[in-house]
């Protein structure tokens, strides 16, 4: 997967309610919004298990 270039991967921001280090588990709040996208695509049918890429994140007030 590429966070770069024409074929770069789709990139959202979610805040992050939760980690468990020893469960290797990450909760996030995910709001789905009336409208469609690629984000509501994908939240609508993620399910349990499936594999994500994190990637660092913005500190907090960064543009």
């Amino acid at each position: 997967m590429s966070l770069t270039g024409p074929n770069a991967a789709i990139k959202r921001s979610y805040t992050i309610r939760g980690f468990d280090p020893k469960r290797g588990q990450l909760s996030l709040d995910i709001v789905i919004n009336r409208h469609g996208g690629s984000a509501t695509d994908w939240t609508q049918s993620a399910k349990m298990g499936d594999t994500v890429v994190i990637n660092g994140g913005l500190a907090y007030g960064s543009c």
